[in-house]
C-alpha cells in the first residue's frame, strides 16, 4: 500500500505544480509537469545508461532509495509507476518516478 500523505505534504506538492495558482491540481497537470520536469532532470546519455524500475510499490521504493545513495557512484534510475499515490509518495521521497 501506498504512505498516507499529511496535509502539509498534500499542500507542498500542489504548490509546487500548480501552474495557474488555483489552489487545484487536476491529473493531467500534475501528470504533464512531473513527467516534464523528470524528462529534463536527467540527460539523455544518463537515461541511456540509467536502470529502469518499473513499478513504485514497496519493493520499488527501497530499489529507488538504494539507487539514490548508489548515485554518489553515478548509477543514475528512473522509475515507472501508474498508481496515483505512487507518484504523489515519489514526490515526498523526491524519487526519479514517472507516469506509465
Amino acid at each position: 500500500e501506498g504512505k498516507t500523505l499529511t496535509l502539509d505534504q498534500v499542500k507542498t506538492i500542489i504548490g509546487r505544480f500548480d501552474d495557474n495558482d488555483d489552489g487545484v491540481l487536476q491529473y493531467e497537470e500534475f501528470a504533464q509537469l512531473w513527467m516534464a520536469k523528470r524528462r529534463s532532470a536527467m540527460s539523455e546519455k544518463a537515461l541511456r545508461r540509467a536502470v529502469v524500475v518499473c513499478g513504485y510499490n514497496e519493493v520499488g521504493q527501497q530499489l529507488c532509495s538504494l539507487l539514490d545513495k548508489a548515485n554518489i557512484a553515478g548509477i543514475p534510475y528512473v522509475a515507472f509507476a501508474r498508481k496515483t499515490e505512487q507518484i504523489a509518495a515519489s514526490v515526498t521521497d523526491g524519487a526519479r518516478v514517472v507516469y506509465g
